[in-house]
């Protein structure tokens, strides 16, 4: 598994009235996109996100390194990532609500293109 310093910043989902639910529930978007994504269902990922979400990949120690900002910029990302490889799997590491959303860092196993 190759560990890359990823981070994406999801909008939360609004409708509960205590912080703890809030916190509860924009993590579970969280893990549901990232079910879609292992499952190659980019709008499903992006369905709960707002339009002016970012993924910050900047410091990634692998490819397409780079800031990506809206739901084109960061599908043409995925896309661009699931071309390139045979297997793209995401695994989440302690997702996190901060003030505008959720902060995670994901553990991403991928395997080259062969042929």
């Amino acid at each position: 598994m190759v560990l890359l310093e990823a981070v994406a910043v999801a909008a939360g989902v609004p409708g509960r009235d205590t912080a703890r639910a809030m916190s509860e529930e924009n993590v579970e978007v969280v893990r549901r996109g990232t079910v879609a994504y292992n499952r190659g269902d980019l709008d499903g990922v992006l369905e709960n996100w707002t339009s002016d979400a970012v993924v910050d990949w900047s410091n990634s120690v692998g490819f397409d390194a780079g800031i990506f900002r809206g739901h084109d910029q960061i599908r043409a990302h995925w896309q661009r990532l699931l071309a390139a490889f045979d297997k793209v799997r995401i695994e989440l590491v302690d997702p996190t609500e901060v003030k505008d959303g959720i902060v995670i860092a994901e553990n991403v196993d991928w395997s080259e293109v062969t042929g």
